[in-house]
């Protein structure tokens, strides 16, 4: 009986010492993973954690939304300073106080992520047109197959362009121009292409025209009149696109940096800390595209994508008001002009391989 009694008292210490499951043990001792003394809750050596997250159900999930979804209070901390406190998590980047954050990059392919799932799953269109198209009635039917015989031709047929402006009604205009639309629902109708273009374009245009010219001219005749098959383009390059351009936005925000002491991988966190920004105001977009599709909302967002990105430029850059609107604008110029260059080679390559 009093053996029994000592045994139970000897046992009773060593389980009170045991932790509980999926807690970090209390004091001192041994790492599991590289058997180095550990004193806190993470090992010195190695950085893995002393708890045990492989016998409790419910730390596997917190384990796997924190690190992987990146959904803990560090997330909501960078959330919070990239909405509200444009150009912080850069200045932060920049002064070393990177462990309170997410990294640019990781923040960067979590936006983009959730952007390309919301923008897949709201079956909306990136980009489309509608309404009819074609050549007003007052240019001859040679300055359409031919492009004008002369420059007196193509002066003459300005004018007339010009006046018909200036008289046409808004319906009158609309039905020679279409409507584009970005982030709406797909409208199968697409644009109506009328007679006058269809016809130049179905019979591949001029003959100075290169096949891969023609070819695609027809692409895109079939394109814009089925918006999915556009998109389907539009879904397959942009966000290739859109990872591309940010080594060259490094670059030019690395010219105009020039002698700050600055490299060019802080420009490049100033750069994904923008896109990410981007990301969210377009899947802001898709939410009120998706439930309130009338509402205008690419002119406001486009509003606030602008003066975030000059608050955020002066707050990194210490530089004054003016040198960083002109900067930003140009910065900005160029970044449209290259993502459409872009686009339209994208679109090239798509769309000359639709037609049969």
């Amino acid at each position: 009986m009093s053996s029994a009694s000592n045994s139970a008292l000897a046992a009773a210490p060593s389980q009170a010492a045991a932790p509980a499951a999926g807690h970090a043990p209390a004091g001192p001792g041994r790492c599991l993973n590289c058997d180095a003394t550990v004193a806190g809750k993470f090992c010195a050596e190695c950085g893995q954690s002393r708890d045990d997250h492989s016998r409790s159900v419910l730390g596997f999930v917190h384990e796997f939304v924190e690190h992987h979804l990146l959904l803990d209070s560090k997330m909501l901390r960078t959330g919070y300073a990239l909405v509200l406190k444009p150009g912080r998590l850069t200045r932060a980047y920049l002064e070393g106080r990177r462990a309170r954050y997410v990294s640019p990059f990781k923040l960067y392919l979590f936006m983009s992520l959730v952007f390309f799932v919301a923008l897949f799953y709201s079956g909306l269109a990136v980009f489309q047109v509608t309404g009819r198209i074609d050549v007003p009635s007052f240019v001859p039917d040679s300055a359409v197959t031919d492009g004008g015989k002369s420059l007196s031709d193509a002066i003459e047929q300005a004018h007339k362009a010009s006046a018909w402006a200036e008289s046409a009604s808004p319906a009158e205009r609309d039905a020679a121009v279409g409507k584009a639309w970005f982030f709406a629902p797909v409208q199968e109708g697409g644009l109506q292409i009328g007679d006058r273009i269809r016809t130049e374009i179905e019979h591949g245009g001029s003959a100075g025209e290169s096949a891969l010219s023609k070819h695609t001219g027809q692409g895109l005749l079939m394109a814009l009149e089925h918006p999915r098959l556009l998109n389907t383009v539009l879904d397959e390059w942009l966000p290739r696109l859109l990872v591309l351009l940010l080594p060259f936005v490094a670059l030019w925000l690395a010219l105009f940096a020039w002698g700050r002491g600055l490299y060019y991988v802080d420009n490049l966190a100033f750069a994904l800390h923008g896109q990410a920004f981007a990301f969210l105001l377009g899947t802001l977009a898709i939410a009120a595209r998706k439930w309130l599709p009338s509402l205008p909302i690419m002119l406001p967002l486009g509003a606030v994508m602008l003066v975030w990105t000059v608050l955020a430029y002066r707050h990194v850059y210490r530089s004054g008001w003016i040198g960083t609107v002109l900067k930003v604008g140009f910065v900005g110029t160029v970044y449209a002009a290259a993502l459409s260059i872009g686009l339209g080679v994208a679109m090239v390559l798509g769309l000359s391989e639709i037609p049969g």
